[in-house]
């Protein structure tokens, strides 16, 4: 990769090649300088209307910024096919832009996700990385279904969704939805209702239980986009074990800032400890139930539980 040298007024930053993702959607990118502005074109092959969003990272690409917001010409919503350019008004944005391995994402927003998951506010949540720096590990900053990442342990905004053991994101995870107590006899049960234990021994939503849901990055069911998945119960521990203290103080002030979102009831349906617990599942079965981390203001400890419970989830980079 070859890298250019560019000068804004005192300062001096690396800009690498511009990364595309979803290429078959994207390409011809490249990007150019001119004064205090960066010019990037692609190409766009597309048969809809699209969004377009650009994103920075100063790793070569570790992790991304948030989308840049000022920006000019193709880029946001009702982008169409054929030859674009997207203006960066750097010095508005970053006023001390400095740093080396700086690389350029542009993406189609959404893509990310897969078909036919449902968005509890209708907005994706966005999709920040942070890096343990004892673990190395690359998690989302915020739980899914959250509109941002945590202020504090009780961030309401950041509570986000609680999904069933091993369900993809059909709609049951919004703290509102329907209930009922219909088992489903599939991976899919085809509606977005929160399913409750009914006179089910094994309190889980599928009447005949399957391990392979939420098993890797490729699990049938698996809610987190595109490379992320759920952390496994001993990804879980190593991350606990990272913390400072462990509860929920060593929970939020964790670069992953995890809160308190309490847990969704499949006896009753109804939103319990909501403040008090963190409750967030791994992809790890165990007999009947699964295993998910959980603590409070005293103390932090994984555990199982029946699989029919609504819990929070935060995604792991694989």
């Amino acid at each position: 990769m070859n890298y250019l040298q560019h000068y804004f007024g005192y300062f001096i930053f690396i800009l690498s090649g511009v990364l595309s993702l979803h290429a078959q959607s994207i390409s011809g990118v490249d990007h150019f300088q001119e004064g205090q502005h960066i010019r990037i074109v692609y190409e766009l092959q597309t048969s809809t209307p699209v969004e377009i969003q650009v994103t920075y990272s100063k790793d070569l690409g570790k992790t991304f910024s948030s989308p840049l917001k000022q920006v000019s010409g193709a880029v946001g919503k009702g982008i169409t096919a054929g030859s674009k350019e997207i203006i960066w008004r750097v010095l508005e944005e970053v006023p001390e832009f400095i740093g080396e391995g700086i690389v350029f994402r542009v993406s189609i927003s959404g893509a990310e996700w897969r078909p036919g998951m449902v968005h509890c506010n209708n907005i994706p949540t966005e999709i920040v990385e942070v890096r343990n720096p004892t673990t190395g590990r690359v998690w989302m900053d915020r739980n899914l279904g959250a509109s941002r990442a945590a202020t504090s342990a009780t961030d309401e905004a950041a509570y986000g969704d609680l999904y069933q053991w091993g369900r993809f994101a059909d709609g049951h995870q919004c703290r509102n939805s329907a209930t009922t107590t219909e088992l489903s006899s599939r991976d899919a049960p085809g509606h977005g209702k929160f399913i409750l234990r009914s006179n089910n021994s094994n309190y889980d939503w599928r009447s005949r239980q399957n391990d392979n849901l939420w098993k890797g990055v490729n699990g049938i069911n698996n809610p987190c986009p595109m490379g992320y998945r759920l952390p496994t119960d001993s990804e879980w521990e190593v991350e606990r074990k990272s913390w400072f203290s462990n509860n929920s103080t060593g929970a939020m002030q964790s670069l992953r800032h995890l809160p308190l979102g309490g847990n969704r009831s499949n006896f009753s349906g109804a939103l319990e400890i909501v403040g008090s617990n963190g409750n967030y599942w791994s992809a790890t079965s165990s007999g009947a139930n699964a295993r998910l981390l959980s603590f409070n203001s005293t103390t932090v400890y994984l555990f199982t539980n029946s699989r029919g419970n609504g819990f929070s989830v935060r995604c792991i980079k694989d």
